[in-house]
């Protein structure tokens, strides 16, 4: 897992700079945490304002992500229920990439992989942590800072669909 780590800061070196910018130094978790996020967090604790990289989705703070599963976990018993109804794998899961909406990627520490979901709902199911860190490694190769918004969109539905094929 750290040589994938260490795949995706030389990628992000090469045409991400100013993502690498917004990165806050890394952290200890303890070991009731998944190895993956472990290493994930160790490397770095998520970013600082808005991504450059990935425009719409922000690599959040460990902090960020407990707080976020404590919200939804608060609240009154009808938007509890409503929260486990249309939410319930997002609830037990550790966010990862998200956008101002809570879509986004995630890893799911039972089936221990990572999936995209929008709105509540699984949309794409990506796989391992390593798969993970393939796909944002490959992500980074093939886009750079100075790309239009709609040609890095275009690029990243181009590797989730290339990935996602048997």
């Amino acid at each position: 897992m750290d040589d994938l780590i260490k795949q995706l800061e030389e990628s992000l070196l090469k045409g991400h700079r100013a993502f690498l910018e917004t990165l806050n130094t890394g952290r200890q978790l303890g070991q009731e945490i998944p190895k993956e996020i472990r290493a994930l967090y160790l490397w770095h604790d998520g970013q600082q304002g808005e991504s450059e990289f990935l425009r719409d989705l922000r690599f959040i703070s460990f902090d960020e992500a407990a707080e976020r599963a404590s919200e939804a976990k608060r609240g009154s018993i009808f938007q509890k229920i409503l929260s486990r109804l249309f939410a319930g794998r997002i609830l037990r899961s550790y966010p990862l990439l998200v956008d101002i909406s809570g879509g986004g990627y995630y890893f799911d520490p039972l089936k221990r992989n990572v999936f995209l979901a929008e709105e509540g709902e699984t949309h794409l199911e990506i796989g391992d942590f390593q798969a993970f860190l393939k796909r944002w490694t490959l992500i980074a190769d093939k886009t750079s800072e100075s790309m239009d918004d709609d040609s890095l969109f275009q690029i990243r539905a181009e590797i989730e669909i290339e990935c996602s094929s048997p």
